[in-house]
Order: structure tokens, then sequence, then C-alpha cells
């Protein structure tokens, strides 16, 4: 992905101390959780991050110019066995396909966000995985998006079918009665 960065930007990569921070954004059904790297809330495009600090930590990003799959493993762990939000997420929200967003924030030397954050990795969420100790752990596991290309379809042209998608279409109504009409061709 092609990716410009701001003439402020620029300059903040190319200071001597380059402050960055990782934002997450994963959408569960019943909202939106946000997460970063430091410490304390940070407003982000109007949206608030809260910090994860050393609780938190993602796994290696890749793309490449090939259309194929990458995944990106995130783990929060060290949450105290009496903070259930993110364990009752964990255990009862339907996640699967839920977007999930990584962004990098540039910051000045006031810790003001630079422009708008670079999209790292945009993608949907797979799996999610509980462990229990003296504190919790939890590892979210992302797709990109190309992961779907890979899922079998399981659709058909029937009346049934798109019945049990959109009740009331009648554009697949006369399917069956077409399939076994003769058409003759005049030439």
């Amino acid at each position: 992905m092609t990716r410009s960065l701001s003439t402020d930007q620029q300059t903040a990569v190319a200071s001597e101390l380059v402050r960055l921070l990782v934002c997450v954004r994963l959408d569960f059904s019943s909202g939106v959780v946000r997460l970063h790297s430091g410490a304390g809330e940070i407003t982000v495009s109007s949206e608030t991050y809260t910090g994860a600090g050393d609780l938190g930590s993602i796994s290696r990003m890749a793309e490449d110019g090939s259309l194929s799959r990458n995944t990106v493993t995130m783990t929060i762990s060290g949450i105290p066995r009496t903070a259930f939000d993110m364990k009752d997420i964990a255990f009862s929200e339907n996640y699967q396909s839920r977007d999930v967003r990584v962004y990098l924030v540039l910051l000045d030397e006031t810790e003001t966000v630079i422009d708008t954050p670079i999209t790292a990795f945009r993608g949907l969420m797979d799996t999610c995985t509980l462990s229990l100790g003296e504190t919790a752990t939890i590892k979210l596991t992302a797709e990109s998006r190309l992961a779907d290309w890979d899922r079998p379809r399981n659709r058909r042209y029937t009346d049934q079918d798109q019945q049990a998608e959109y009740s009331g279409d009648k554009g697949l109504e006369f399917v069956s009665q077409a399939t076994e009409h003769e058409i003759r061709w005049m030439v």
C-alpha cells in the first residue's frame, strides 16, 4: 500500500527523536475499543484512545506487493482479574470478521498528534484466546481483507437462497422454471 507523509510528518521522522504511538481500533458489536501503546488518553482524529502501555503488544506487520493474506496478532497481558470488560468481550462477543485498524501516529515535541494517522494495517478479527492466571492475557488475531478470497461462497442462485438473504425479493423467483425452459433462437 502506498503511503505518503505530510511535510510535518516527514520532518518528525527525519528528526533525531521520533515520537511514535501505535493505535489499535477494534470494532466489536457492543462498541469500539481503542487502545494505544503509550500511557493515559490521547485523541486521534476525534476519537479517544486509552493507553495500554506495557500491557499491550503487537506482532510484526508485514505487507508485500502480492495478493496474499497477512496476519497480525495483538496481545493484552497483565489484566487484573477484577477487570472484566475485555474478558467479557473475549467470551461473549461475536467478534469474527469485525473491523480492525492499526494506525501509526507521529507526535511533536509537545506530544500533539501530527496530521492524520498512518494506516499500518486494516483487516478483520479472526480468533481471540484468553489465558487466565494471576492476571489475564487476551490474544487477538486479525487477518487482512485478502483472507476473505479464500473463504468458500455457499450461495446458490435459487429463490430460496435469495429469500433467506433478502426476504420479499422476487429477483430469482422464476430461476427454477428457466432452467427447464427450451429457448429457440431464430436465425
